[in-house]
């Protein structure tokens, strides 16, 4: 309940393959999509433009804690945003 009600946008990411395996409500807002449409997407396609081989989070290492970022909507528009990465064990991986 609390991830759908929460006025940030969240996107759970699988660090190894570098796509979205859910999203709450208002991470479709920001995105301007459903669920449907970001879930098994690269992460590169909306929340981080960075090539790949070369994420900041899991190839450099760079920790992100509310730095200025830009999203990427469905329709191309770049969104400014505060993005904050953090990591979570959920069951046997951490995302």
């Amino acid at each position: 309940m609390v991830f759908d009600r929460i006025q940030t946008g969240i996107l759970i990411i699988d660090p190894e393959t570098h796509t979205i395996i859910d999203a709450n409500n208002h991470a479709e807002s920001l995105l301007n999509t459903k669920k449907k449409n970001l879930i098994g997407k690269v992460c590169h396609d909306f929340v981080c433009p960075a090539h790949c081989g070369k994420c900041p989070i899991t190839d450099l290492n760079t920790p992100l804690h509310n730095i200025e970022r830009t999203l990427i909507a469905a329709n191309g528009e770049r969104i400014p945003i505060l993005k904050t990465v953090a990591q979570a064990p959920m069951g046997k991986k951490t995302y």
